[in-house]
């Protein structure tokens, strides 16, 4: 007797776990430097300085935001491509997908951007898909749920309008995946775009690296930078991911505080 009710018990818990009920709720992101968290980083552009502040990625804000009980697992990579994360850091990251896990993954920032041997580079209408396949693939294989965030846009300005269209066919492309695959989708590349429709080019300059020199401690020769954000620009960022994920992804908000 004792004995069937110990098979009984494990077959259920093996079902269980299959399901996601015994595995605690988690949240993956997988991204480029947009989503890396910098604190406790050391700062190799400006020797001696404190750290990164005020730039910073939207996935500090993600961890801070999340429930005390809600492992937080931030897997971006600066400079990395969705090729490139393929190739270097995939294997590693395998372990983080599982029931109960949830999969933020946005690329296209360094997919776009030619240098170098053109190592990190990827095509949006073929290899760019192809790529965030073998990562969203890896991920539902072992029970995770995948949201899709388009890449945010690069500081552009257009006729005295912020307009960036350098990563408009990625943006297009990994909603294409998204809808292809049936997976949820948060279009940041135009939630920023229509934030900043009319605000004046200062403005939205305070909400990426844009820094004078002599202006922060931690950036004493200053920065101008189109791409990476300032402390502001990641809360806005993360705030309109948020808005999203509440409005659209009921089950990940719960992973959220309010």
């Amino acid at each position: 007797m004792w004995n069937r009710s110990k098979k009984f018990l494990s077959l259920l818990f093996a079902a269980m776990f299959s399901l996601g009920v015994c595995s605690a709720a988690s949240v993956v992101i997988v991204s480029d430097s947009t989503a890396v968290d910098y604190r406790n980083r050391p700062n190799p552009f400006s020797p001696g300085a404190a750290g990164w502040r005020p730039m910073s990625g939207w996935g500090e804000y993600a961890k801070d935001a999340a429930l005390s009980d809600v492992e937080f697992f931030n897997r971006a990579m600066g400079g990395f491509s969705s090729k490139m994360y393929v190739e270097r850091e995939l294997n590693a990251c395998r372990q983080f997908f599982r029931p109960g896990a949830w999969l933020l993954i946005s690329f296209g920032s360094n997919d776009a951007r030619f240098s170098g041997n053109g190592e990190r580079n990827t095509d949006p209408r073929t290899t760019f898909p192809e790529y965030m396949k073998k990562i969203t693939s890896a991920a539902e294989k072992n029970g995770a749920r995948i949201v899709v965030i388009t890449p945010m846009p690069f500081f552009q300005m257009k006729d005295g309008k912020f307009n960036c269209d350098t990563l408009a066919p990625f943006a297009e492309a990994s909603r294409k995946f998204a809808a292809d695959n049936n997976y949820d989708l948060i279009d940041l590349y135009q939630l920023l775009t229509e934030y900043f429709r009319d605000m004046p080019e200062v403005r939205i300059k305070s909400y990426y690296a844009f820094f004078e020199p002599g202006q922060f401690p931690n950036w004493p020769n200053g920065r101008q930078d189109p791409l990476h954000l300032s402390d502001e620009g990641s809360k806005l960022v993360w705030s309109l991911i948020h808005r999203e994920i509440k409005r659209n992804i009921p089950e990940l908000a719960k992973l959220f505080q309010k």
